[in-house]
């Protein structure tokens, strides 16, 4: 009898996840359960198509499906599909695609935030390459953080802006 009623407690269980709960609840189980990847916590939501894992000292990678975190220090233009988020002690990294005809006005915008935030000339670097057509930006901060941006149109039709920052 107390195995017909676990058996019933599983199966109520299992009847109550949908299809892609469980197919997610399963491999995250087994990709947790691997010799050598340590005590991490994986995440797959399929609804949004991320995948977030945390390792054991808290830093958090989620590709795919994720948002914008609040801790990134500059204003980033909207209408970009957040990619990759990787997030530790000492720093942040974000990558978003935008249509490619953002290129422009992505490279304006980061430009401008560039010479609002450097520290001065010796602490700060451009460079703008046309194939494919690019830009980077990367500056130390006055307390002493750094921030990278490049913007990448890899076609007509993206436009990649990939964000790193940390601070001291």
């Amino acid at each position: 009898m107390k195995k017909l009623i676990a058996l019933a407690a599983v199966s109520l269980t299992v009847a109550a996840c949908s299809p892609s709960d469980l197919a997610d609840n399963l491999i995250e189980g087994a990709i947790e359960s691997q010799d050598g990847v340590g005590d991490i916590d994986v995440d797959i939501d399929s609804d949004d198509g991320s995948i977030e894992i945390t390792g054991e000292d808290g830093e958090v990678a989620t590709f795919g499906g994720g948002e914008l975190p609040d801790d990134v220090p500059f204003d980033v233009p909207g209408g970009g599909d957040v990619q990759t988020v990787l997030s530790s002690n000492d720093g942040s990294s974000v990558s978003l695609v935008y249509d490619g005809n953002e290129f422009d006005s992505l490279v304006e915008h980061f430009r401008s935030v560039y010479e609002d935030q450097s520290a001065g000339d010796e602490d700060r670097f451009t460079s703008e390459a046309s194939n494919p057509p690019s830009a980077s930006f990367a500056w130390n901060t006055s307390s002493g953080g750094l921030r990278t941006v490049t913007v990448t149109q890899i076609s007509e039709d993206q436009t990649i802006v990939s964000i790193l920052y940390g601070d001291n």
